[in-house]
């Protein structure tokens, strides 16, 4: 879904498997999938739609500029 809403290429999308990592599933649980812009604190918890995406994407935008 992600993938879909229209980023203009100013975003990479990287993949985190957090079963692994103790630390990231304390951190993210139940929350999962959460889209997360590295560098911010701007973070979209499940369930989002595409509406939701991209005012997550505006919002990542305007605290990494």
């Amino acid at each position: 879904m992600l993938l879909e809403v229209d980023n203009a290429g100013q975003f990479t999308v990287q993949t985190v498997d957090i079963a692994e990592d103790d630390a990231l599933s304390a951190r993210y649980g139940e929350r999962i999938p959460v889209l997360a812009a590295s560098g911010t604190d701007v973070e979209l918890d499940w369930p989002f739609d595409h509406e939701d995406i991209g005012a997550f994407l505006r919002e990542a935008r305007n605290k990494t500029v």
